[in-house]
């Protein structure tokens, strides 16, 4: 019933192996339960660093699912500035350009409502003469 196709795949030498045992492993669990543990254990670990990272960066509050997505920001933002990136200079020049224009724009507003009450106050001491 075998296909003979099959038998010098299965027969080939790079599939010599060992035999698995079958065997109960020394300790008080099963090797499954053991590595349930770890993984709990890491799971644990895992929570309170980023609990930890949350106290100091962001909002220890949140949920463990918006911490990680705001540790991923932070870490992504903390790349782009360590890597000093073309487009990254781009945007971060537009943005010292733009806060340098809202200033100015600022400064030329007030400077206009200066000059207008300074103009109704010339035109108001006219009128009450």
């Amino acid at each position: 019933m075998d296909k003979p196709a099959s038998i010098p795949v299965l027969t080939h030498e790079r599939f010599v192996r060992a035999p698995v045992e079958n065997r109960r492993r020394p300790g008080r669990y099963p090797k499954s339960v053991v590595r349930l543990c770890l993984v709990r254990r890491e799971r644990r670990d895992d929570e309170a660093r980023l609990r930890a990272w949350a106290r100091d960066h962001a909002n220890a509050c949140w949920t463990l699912d918006h911490i990680r997505k705001e540790k991923q920001r932070h870490d992504a933002f903390d790349l782009l500035e360590g890597r000093n990136d073309e487009i990254w200079r781009s945007i971060k020049q537009l943005q010292e350009d733009a806060a340098a224009l809202l200033v100015k724009a600022s400064r030329l507003k007030c400077l206009l409502v200066t000059q207008q009450v300074e103009k109704e106050d010339g035109q108001g001491g006219h009128h009450g003469q």
